[in-house]
């Protein structure tokens, strides 16, 4: 009974591991998942607002450009227009950037949004400019003050394009350090059911030994039993043979014995019955 009880704690045991492994490999990948699928997205996201940064950057430059050098006002007012709506959006882009913004780069996006403050503030007088004087100081503007801004608004944006690579490297690390992490409880559980099953294996093997000897034993005793049955059945025989043989003789002997008395009184008798008739 206490083996049964040990092989059924056993197998119970071994069935909730595996199951316990399967609910646990189950979870951390779908936790393994969701992180990496998190850690891809934001960084898709905020990659994807530095490309927009970038492409209102080079348009606002291409767009100042124009402007200084459009002798058409009404072309010039449109220009005026893209410049304002180029602005609207690289704030915006940095206002959504700053929302989720991690640790490591919220100093580069403060001196990034600082950056495209000051550009702006330089190039807003601008648009109230009249044809003479864009004409007259629109080349020097250009090249001693935009695009020195514009190049450091660029650089800013690629130091934030790389710490925002590193984000990503670093998340990578986070995933790997889970699938680490993952493995060894896996490796740990799977250690645990492999000793239980070899545990249950053990009891089991010893326990099938144990009767295939208790059967091995019986199975002697049984022929043994049977060799003495038939040993004491063929004395049995013999000896009813025998007695067989003694009753015969002794048959033989005493009726072969009265038959000849009975005989020799009959003649006996009829000698007397003569001897009276004569």
């Amino acid at each position: 009974l206490s083996r049964r009880v040990v092989l059924w704690t056993g197998f119970s045991a071994l069935l909730v591991l595996m199951l316990v492994l399967a609910i646990r490999a189950d979870s951390a990948l779908r936790d393994i998942e969701k992180r990496n699928d998190r850690i891809r997205r934001d960084f898709l996201s905020r990659d994807d607002l530095l490309n927009q940064l970038r492409t209102n950057l080079y348009q606002s430059g291409i767009d100042i450009r124009d402007y200084l050098l459009e002798t058409d006002e009404s072309r010039a007012e449109e220009r005026a227009q893209e410049l304002l709506a180029a602005r609207k959006q690289m704030l915006a882009a940095l206002e959504r950037y700053n929302r989720d913004v991690p640790a490591e780069e919220s100093g580069a996006i403060s001196q990034l949004r600082k950056g495209v403050e000051d550009y702006w503030a330089l190039l807003y007088p601008v648009i109230g400019w009249n044809l003479a004087f864009r004409l007259g100081a629109g080349d020097t503007f250009l090249r001693e003050q935009v695009f020195p801004r514009h190049e450091q608004l660029l650089a800013l944006a690629d130091q934030i394009a790389a710490v925002n690579e590193r984000q990503l490297a670093s998340g990578d690390k986070q995933v790997a350090a889970l699938f680490a992490e993952f493995r060894l409880q896996i490796s740990a559980t799977a250690l645990m059911t492999i000793v239980v099953g070899l545990g249950i294996a053990a009891i089991s093997v010893g326990r099938i030994l144990s009767l295939e000897r208790t059967s091995e034993l019986q199975h002697r005793e049984v022929a043994r039993a049977r060799s003495e049955l038939q040993q004491f059945s063929a004395r049995l025989v013999a000896m009813q043979e025998e007695e067989r043989r003694r009753l015969s003789r002794e048959l033989h002997d005493e009726v072969g014995q009265a038959m000849s008395a009975l005989l020799v009184g009959l003649s006996n008798v009829e000698a007397r019955i003569r001897e009276g008739g004569g």
